[in-house]
């Protein structure tokens, strides 16, 4: 194994404890602000409407989404391999956050700051948002292939973050760092995936011919 093939890993530890490592400052110096901030936003755009669009958002806006469409387009030969580096990408950052972020940063949701009595189908934790980092990841990963569906995914990725904040299961602060730990993980792991690859094929090609 050359040092090509073990530079992805290493930026992925650096970022992964990057975000880590501002987490705890987020915990430690900005939670009262941000929950301040967090039912401000939520008071201003209250509605029986807003809800139901929140509920929607917390079951299926995030990993279910973005898995869908990337075994959709592993349907199709044309966009098969982006289809699975998509969904691989997003998985593996949404895993990341989920069974390693959370759990070692162990930041508190805002509903819970606030004593509200609120459903919620995933983690505990709120840092960072699982819903950004896998919609960010996707959106990212789908780049290569398509600028304009990348930045359709993007703009679906900032809908998804507004409503998190909106429902008082995240603070600002854990949607913008969601958003960031998805795309970092994207771009390393895409190119990671191309480059192998484009190895992989130069090895089988002439294995073909002979």
């Amino acid at each position: 194994m050359d040092t090509d093939d073990i530079r992805p890993f290493i930026l992925l530890a650096v970022v992964f404890l990057i975000i880590t490592g501002l987490g705890f400052i987020f915990k430690a110096d900005l939670t009262e602000t941000e929950a301040e901030f967090s039912d401000w936003f939520s008071s201003c755009f209250s509605s029986g409407l807003m809800d139901s669009v929140s509920r929607a958002v917390d079951i299926a806006g995030g990993i279910p989404v973005v898995t869908g469409l990337s075994v959709l387009m592993m349907l199709f030969p044309r966009t098969r391999f982006i289809g699975t580096v998509c969904l691989l990408v997003s998985v593996i950052a949404w895993a990341a956050d989920s069974f390693l972020l959370k759990p070692i940063v162990e930041r508190p949701r805002p509903y819970d700051h606030f004593e509200v009595d609120v459903v919620s189908n995933w983690s505990h934790y709120s840092y960072v948002s699982g819903h950004a980092v896998a919609t960010s990841a996707f959106a990212a990963a789908l780049y290569a292939y398509s600028r304009k569906m990348s930045l359709v995914f993007f703009g679906y990725s900032a809908f998804v973050c507004f409503m998190r904040v909106y429902s008082l299961s995240h603070y600002l602060s854990d949607v913008v760092m969601g958003a960031v730990f998805g795309v970092c993980f994207a771009l390393i792991l895409a190119t990671a995936a191309e480059r192998f690859s484009l190895r992989f094929w130069k090895r089988v090609r002439p294995a073909e011919g002979s």
